[in-house]
């Protein structure tokens, strides 16, 4: 059994990685603490500490106890399967390789397309975004009375990979205008759930409290309330 303090579980992160905060939720929702190390030092260069960990060199990386995974949906498999309650993914073998395969479908078919934007998106763009949208609502969601998340009443790894998609289309948004995408009312109704949820408020609350000066920062989760912290 893991000892449970925030020294034994590190997030490499800064203050800017958005993909990081699926982690956060993740941990926080299972009552995990942990410890957010930055990446970087104060003068932007990456830490000889972090480029020891990832062979990319790119932010969020998780180390537990020394064991180091990197790529933000493959940590939060391994964090759902290192501490099982309560469980983040489906109980039947083909429900979770459901789930996988439309987190894959967040982050391999709509996600570059967002990060290759140079600007305010384009016809092309929009059309495969919203293609995209449309084959999560129609192939994703048919047939599941799921309620408010992806589980029904309880929030999974699903909803936290999309979270870190709608706040992007957010930003996208204030860029292109409200009408850009037409995204369908239920995945709206789903994004607006996902963002009330205590555990995605308390994950979205840390990345203003980070700051390269503070080379680590612990994090305290707390059941229904905000997440506390000490430098």
């Amino acid at each position: 059994m893991l000892n449970m303090s925030p020294e034994t579980i590190k997030i490499y992160s800064t203050p800017g990685c958005g993909w990081a905060i699926r982690n956060y939720a993740a941990l926080i929702e299972k009552g995990i603490p942990f410890a957010i190390v930055m990446a970087k030092d104060p003068a932007g260069r990456k830490t000889e500490e972090f480029l020891a960990l990832s062979p990319y060199a790119r932010t969020p990386v998780i180390s537990v106890d020394g064991e180091v995974v990197w790529d933000s949906s493959q940590m939060n498999f391994y964090i759902d399967e290192l501490f099982p309650e309560p469980a983040l993914m489906p109980a039947k073998p083909v429900e979770r390789a459901q789930a996988r395969l439309w987190i894959r479908h967040c982050d391999h078919e709509l996600f570059p397309v967002v990060s290759g934007l140079k600007g305010i998106p384009d016809a092309k763009a929009r059309a495969h975004l919203r293609k995209g949208l449309l084959q999560l609502l129609e192939h994703g969601f048919v047939g599941r009375d799921t309620g408010e998340f992806w589980l029904g009443s309880q929030i999974s790894l699903v909803d936290l990979c999309y979270a870190t998609l709608f706040d992007t289309l957010d930003v996208l948004q204030e860029m292109a205008g409200p009408n850009w995408l037409e995204v369908p009312d239920q995945l709206l109704h789903w994004r607006d759930a996902i963002r009330a949820h205590p555990t995605m408020q308390q994950a979205n609350s840390i990345p203003e409290s980070l700051s390269f000066d503070t080379e680590t920062k612990f994090i305290y989760p707390s059941n229904g309330g905000t997440v506390a912290d000490t430098a």
